[in-house]
């Protein structure tokens, strides 16, 4: 184990709560993704120390409650919140919810998870072993994403693991285990199931990853892009426009895959925010000879995202946009105000702010190179100062 890639403010939490009494691991991503060398920024926990004593350890911590029902406490060290969950079963899920029960058994709350390579334990203590119940290591080495226990049986206890399957798969598969996918195949209908909210934030994880083009296809294959969204991932022509896009905006990816969706639709599947709402809107009224100038001006940037979605859409370059002069000027502001022009000579009223925003139009169309006193000569000019 690579104890370099754990960041210090996690080995205190997990060693002051191992000090305290309670035996406790790092769990999940962050050991199997300190296996396979890749940094990570998320920090899982797994305990005997219940979320009442864990609160009472860590009472001089920010706090947060939130999943408490779940036996999970998240702490925040110095910065980095910290998630600590009470080992637990899962008891009578239904496909969406679950109840829980504590235990002291590791092994119960090992067999509770989805995947091999997510059931991975350390006890953060140099030179002490990987505790592996599923052979998740062996899986994680064959890039092979495989459920523990009854693939049929995971699926129907929580039918988002149908795409977590896919999700994992397109980071750390190389090819589907067939078992896990027939799984998801026959139980796909329960996806409907499932808040937007929940089904948003696997869905974005699947996109933009070194898998997803395989991935992408077996949903299409087996239908799966029917049951969320009711029409078919258009990939484009060779289905090529994945490789096409070159930014990383999981929403507007969506968009080009779906691009016969109304973006309402979309927006409502995936129960988006305002700002994502917005967002998506505005990409969607890009137009093939777009002027990127004033939206560079506005969103900064993210405006590259809007280009490397305009530029899959259209299958133009986003290079030669890019190459524009506007682009090498970083944070344009127009400083110039009408006080500027009073003072002058302008006269008060309505032609303040006529001449101000022809001088913005000026500034804007000449690539926000000219400075505050070439500005103001301009506006100069307009009204014979």
């Amino acid at each position: 184990m690579n104890n370099q890639l754990f960041d210090n403010r996690a080995f205190e939490v997990l060693f002051y709560l191992q000090d305290s009494g309670y035996n406790s691991w790092f769990v999940g991503g962050c050991v199997r993704d300190a296996l396979c060398g890749k940094k990570f920024t998320d920090y899982d926990l797994a305990t005997i120390a219940t979320p009442s004593e864990i609160i009472k350890i860590f009472k001089n911590y920010e706090i947060d409650k939130k999943s408490l029902d779940f036996g999970c406490v998240r702490v925040n060290n110095s910065g980095l919140w910290i998630e600590i969950t009470t080992l637990r079963q899962d008891i009578n899920p239904d496909g969406r919810h679950t109840q829980v029960a504590f235990t002291n058994d590791l092994a119960k709350d090992a067999l509770r998870r989805d995947f091999t390579i997510n059931a991975l334990y350390w006890h953060g203590r140099e030179g002490s072993p990987i505790i592996d119940f599923f052979d998740g290591q062996s899986d994680l080495l064959a890039k092979k994403v495989r459920f523990i226990g009854d693939a049929e049986t995971k699926v129907q206890e929580d039918y988002l693991r149908i795409l977590r399957f896919f999700r994992f798969s397109a980071i750390y598969g190389c090819d589907l285990d067939q078992t896990a996918t027939e799984a998801c195949a026959r139980h796909q209908q329960g996806l409907a199931y499932l808040s937007g909210n929940r089904v948003w934030h696997e869905w974005a994880k699947i996109l933009l990853q070194p898998n997803s083009v395989k991935v992408l296809n077996k949903i299409r294959e087996l239908g799966i892009d029917l049951t969320l969204f009711g029409i078919e991932l258009n990939f484009g022509e060779d289905r090529g426009l994945i490789s096409l896009y070159k930014g990383s905006d999981p929403l507007l990816l969506t968009n080009l895959l779906l691009p016969r969706l109304q973006t309402q639709h979309l927006a409502h599947r995936f129960n988006l925010n305002k700002k994502e709402r917005d967002w998506l809107n505005l990409a969607v009224t890009l137009v093939i000879d777009q002027d990127f100038r004033e939206l560079y001006l506005e969103y900064g940037s993210d405006t590259y995202e809007l280009v490397y979605y305009w530029a899959a859409k259209f299958l133009t370059s986003a290079s030669d946009e890019l190459n524009k002069p506007f682009w090498k000027v970083l944070n344009p502001k127009f400083t110039l105000t009408g006080k500027d022009l009073l003072k002058l000579g302008c006269l008060p009223g309505p032609n303040v702010g006529i001449y101000l925003k022809s001088t913005h139009d000026w500034w804007v169309k000449n690539d926000f190179i000219p400075n505050y006193e070439e500005c103001l000569r301009y506006a100069c000019s307009l009204f014979k100062c």
